[in-house]
Order: structure tokens, then C-alpha cells, then sequence
């Protein structure tokens, strides 16, 4: 069986790397390279902390599958343990009593799903977890203690050298510009115009591009809205800021990774804005900036190096698209992330690499498949 992928963020690697690992001929095309979109664009964390039980059960299988895969990037490619990820608490920050209720309400969903989360007062946070942070500038703080956070770059980069380790293969600069199909068959992918690459199945996993691919099919997308985020990266500091913390009200997101960096993402900044763009800087890192220094005032003078801008495709119920194509019985979907590909990705796409290769139906992938309204 051969499958193409058309995408090499997260979700088109790990189900390339799945599949295979179950001998399955796999080939990657991206338009541009591994990582180019929203993936090289996250700061990398595995929430539990998601608005939809579903989601949360999801992130908690996730969770593992990222600690699982750092010990076999060191036994199977050398990677030093570590070196893509660490699980970490994640400290959900509420600013106001009105935010405490709020966060109190999901806090629950997450824990009927499964997860561990323990309500914390400032100096709680304080003494135990942040030693940086202004215990007043908050109001409560919930902290669950099954998340992950990861480098994107050594995360995708070890799946892509185990994938090509069992014979897969990854094209850059291969933009799909068409498809060639008979009846409810598509034969072929057409690459830049002319190459055509022929294949069993197909998996178009290119994230917010998804739509406009499946719309060349002739078929009908499950639509998506455009959200803009944005993230930044600091010079290095010695590593002592383990947790992972979140002001959701603010849609902010900070932590420092095992290279030592701080890194901090926003990922609300405007949805469907025809003006928006990945080059915006100075409105996010205004945002960025902000958030970080009211919560910890020592760290005014960190100097940043990079800003980015990414942009997130969120389905109008706010759940991943995976699985089959209503309209064509070889082609399988799997984008709407949002700015959650980190969290739910990793056990989504092992589930959909399952059904690809062995035609079956995981039920648990039910809840997200197309066509939905």
C-alpha cells in the first residue's frame, strides 16, 4: 500500500511515521518544508486543559505518546532523553474572581475526563511552583500535572528520521496544485503543475490550506475560520522555569524550553481579518510583552530575539476534521487544529494511521469526522 501526505506539520509527519512503522509505503509533499506553518510556529505544549472532554482524554493519550517517543528517539536515532520534551504542571492563571469561575467550570470537565488538577492560591503558586511571579496580580491559579511541553523542531525532525529510517520519504517545495481522478477514486495528486505522484490513498493534513485542497476535489470542506497567533523567543537562561502557564482570558501561553529560551504565544488576535498577517509584530509582541511582565515584573528586561506570526484554522465547532472523504473513498482528512495540533495531534494521528492502513474504524474518532455542518 502506498499513501501520500500532503503536509509535513505535526499531524501529516506522525501519521507518516505510523504508518510507516506498519510497512506502509509513505511519501510527505510540502509547499514549502517540515514545519513550515502553524507547527515551526507553536511553542509546543501537550494541554489537558481543552473546553471538550473528548479533547481532554484525547491530550491525555497524547501526553504519553510524547514521553513514549522521547525514549525512542534516544534508542532509535540517538537523541539525548529530554532533548524533545519533559512533562511539566501547567498553571491555568485567573486574573479575576469572574476568570476563577470560569476556569473552576472547565477544570471540572478536564477532571471527569481524567486529569489531574489541583486549585492553588498566589503564594501557593508562589512557594511551590513560580517564585517569579506577582502573587497579587492574580486571583487563583489551577494547575494540572499530566501535560507535556515540547520543541517542535527535534519533535518533528525525529519522527521524519525514524519515518525514513523504515523507508519513507519527505519532498520539499511540492505544491499539490490539482488532482486526477475516476469516479470516486482519486489516481493521482499533481505536483507544481505537471509531476503527478500516484498513490493508494491520500492524506491532505496541510492545516489551514486543507479547504481550498479539498475544494479541488470537488468536494465540500468542512469549513474552517482563520485566527491569527503570534509567539516569541528570548535570548537564553539557565533552566529553571519548568511549568507551563496559560491566561486563557488573554489567550496567552508561556514557558521556558529545555534549550534554555523563554518562549510565549498568544493565540487570539483577530479571526477572518482580510488585514491580518504572519509578518504582524508589533500588535502581538505588544500583547506578549504585556501579559508577561504584569505576572512577572523581574523579567521586564528579558531581551527578545525572534517574533512570529501563525496562522490557526478552527472549525466553527472547535474539533479536528479526521477521517474519510464522504465524496471520495481514498482520501482521508485530518486539519482544524487550531492551536491545539500539539495537544490532541499525537493521539489523533495514531488513530487515524491505524484506520488508514488497516481499513478500520476507531470509534473514538467518531465525533470528528466529515461531513459535519
Amino acid at each position: 500500500m502506498k499513501v501520500a501526505i500532503i503536509g509535513a506539520g505535526a499531524i501529516g509527519v506522525r501519521i507518516g511515521m505510523e504508518l510507516a512503522e506498519r510497512d506502509v509505503d509513505v511519501e510527505i509533499y510540502d509547499a514549502k518544508y517540515p514545519e513550515y506553518g502553524t507547527t515551526g510556529r507553536s511553542i509546543g505544549v501537550v494541554s489537558v486543559q481543552q473546553r471538550d472532554p473528548r479533547l481532554v482524554s484525547l491530550a491525555l493519550e497524547s501526553s504519553k505518546l510524547m514521553a513514549d517517543l522521547d525514549k525512542r528517539l534516544k534508542q532509535d536515532v540517538g537523541y539525548p532523553v529530554g532533548v524533545m520534551g519533559e512533562a511539566a504542571p501547567h498553571v491555568s492563571i485567573a486574573l479575576t474572581p469572574k476568570d476563577r469561575e470560569d476556569i473552576a467550570r472547565q477544570s471540572n470537565v478536564w477532571r471527569s475526563a481524567g486529569a489531574d488538577v489541583k486549585e492553588m492560591s498566589p503564594i501557593e503558586v508562589k512557594d511551590a511552583l513560580l517564585p517569579w511571579i506577582d502573587d497579587r496580580a492574580f486571583t487563583s491559579a489551577f494547575v494540572t500535572t499530566n501535560d507535556y511541553k515540547v520543541t517542535a523542531f527535534p519533535y518533528a525532525y525525529g519522527m521524519l528520521m525514524i519515518m525514513r529510517s523504515k523507508g519513507g520519504k519527505v519532498f520539499r517545495s511540492r505544491e499539490v496544485t490539482g488532482f486526477e481522478t475516476n469516479g470516486s477514486i482519486v489516481k493521482a495528486a499533481v505536483i507544481n503543475g505537471s509531476q503527478r505522484v500516484e498513490a493508494d490513498a491520500f492524506v491532505i493534513a496541510a492545516g489551514a490550506a486543507s479547504p481550498k485542497l479539498i475544494s479541488k476535489l470537488g468536494d465540500n470542506p468542512v469549513p474552517v475560520r482563520i485566527a491569527l497567533g503570534g509567539g516569541a523567543v528570548t535570548e537564553p537562561y539557565k533552566y529553571a522555569f519548568r511549568p507551563i502557564v496559560t491566561v486563557d482570558r488573554k489567550g496567552y501561553r508561556f514557558t521556558q524550553t529545555l534549550r534554555n529560551e523563554f518562549v510565549m504565544a498568544v493565540y487570539d488576535m483577530g479571526v477572518d481579518n482580510p488585514d491580518m498577517s504572519v509578518e504582524e509584530s508589533l500588535r502581538v509582541m505588544e500583547r506578549m510583552a504585556t501579559v508577561t511582565v504584569k505576572l512577572f515584573p523581574s523579567f521586564t528586561y528579558m531581551n527578545a530575539l525572534r517574533q512570529w506570526g501563525a496562522y490557526l484554522d478552527y472549525t466553527a465547532d472547535r474539533l479536528p476534521v479526521v477521517g474519510w472523504s464522504s465524496r471520495h473513498e481514498n482520501v482521508y482528512y485530518a486539519y482544524g487544529f487550531g492551536n491545539y495540533g500539539f495537544s490532541v495531534g499525537p493521539a489523533m494521528a495514531s488513530r487515524a494511521a491505524c484506520e488508514i492502513a488497516s481499513g478500520s474504524r476507531d470509534p473514538l474518532l467518531d465525533p470528528f469526522r466529515p461531513p459535519r455542518a
